[in-house]
């Protein structure tokens, strides 16, 4: 079924359904880039939610029937949007703490914007803060700046760890198989080419595809290498979206994994806000410099 096929036959679905709020509207992007999301008025609230529908068109082509998409979206309207809520930015620790996450992004590029937040630096990239303003995905955040910070009264150390157990609520983990992405790639030869056939290629991200690379840190991520069998990860940081993540035991040619990133990079001139690193990165090493970092703001508390 087509993409907008999808959209008519989800919108019936939903408008069936007794629980669905009759205020619901269903928003186009645009007519060149036609994808859709459904906004979700809450009388409480001035700021409309909106829950992008890319994922749940991909969740219906590996099978998901759309009954059950439109029960998941009832569920999130309930659970997150009919609900009275503080959509104002924070101003204490405890109003704030709930909705604090981590991002990705490069150091270089942002280096104006990394003056007013506070960060840390992993590698050429920097962890930065933001806060859930109530809406249902990316949109809903804001930088957590400085100005936000001194208000919160606690430190960078106490600001990772709630986000860490966050993140992976808020913004839930995709990872996928490269091959069920893109089923005419031959991923044999690929690896091969990488001098190694005891590997997988692996897209990890967030659901809702924007802003994810971060989900590399995750703890569901290493658990996901750990039960597929394998040591080790190379992570490819192809944009701050998502990462391709090649686990492997044993040894892979970098320098070939480097040559494709510096071709994606290459793509994405242009588009500065979408480039993450200029370095492929073990995923053992980049644990490390992460707890190395905590190590030392613990230290500093």
């Amino acid at each position: 079924m087509s993409y907008s096929a999808f959209i008519k036959e989800l919108k019936k679905a939903l408008t069936d359904k007794p629980s669905f709020p009759q205020e619901a509207f269903f928003l186009k992007s645009s007519d060149s880039c036609p994808k859709f999301c459904i906004c979700l008025p809450n009388s409480d609230a001035p700021i409309v939610p909106r829950v992008a529908l890319d994922y749940f068109y991909d969740e219906y082509e590996n099978g998901r029937s759309i009954d059950n998409i439109a029960d998941s979206i009832i569920e999130i309207y309930i659970s997150h949007f009919n609900r009275n809520a503080d959509f104002q930015k924070p101003t204490v620790w405890d109003s704030v703490k709930n909705r604090i996450v981590y991002q990705l992004i490069n150091f270089e590029d942002n280096k104006s914007k990394l003056l007013n937040c506070p960060y840390i630096s992993i590698g050429d990239m920097a962890l930065i803060f933001k806060s859930n303003a109530g809406e249902l995905g990316i949109d809903g955040f804001f930088t957590v700046t400085y100005d936000i910070y001194r208000m919160l009264g606690v430190s960078i150390y106490e600001m990772i760890k709630q986000a860490e157990k966050n993140t992976p609520d808020i913004l839930p983990m995709r990872i996928i198989k490269i091959d069920d992405m893109l089923p005419d790639l031959n991923t044999e030869e690929a690896l091969r080419s990488l001098g190694s056939e005891d590997a997988e290629f692996r897209v990890v991200g967030n659901i809702f595809r924007q802003n994810g690379a971060a989900a590399v840190l995750y703890d569901e991520f290493c658990t996901d290498i750990r039960k597929n069998g394998f040591n080790d990860a190379c992570i490819i940081p192809l944009s701050v979206h998502e990462v391709i993540a090649v686990y492997f035991n044993g040894s892979l040619n970098e320098k070939k994994l480097q040559n494709m990133l510096e071709q994606s990079n290459a793509s994405l001139s242009g588009h500065k806000r979408e480039h993450l690193s200029n370095k492929v990165i073990l995923y053992s090493e980049l644990v490390n410099s992460y707890h190395k970092v905590l190590e030392t703001l613990y230290k500093s508390v």
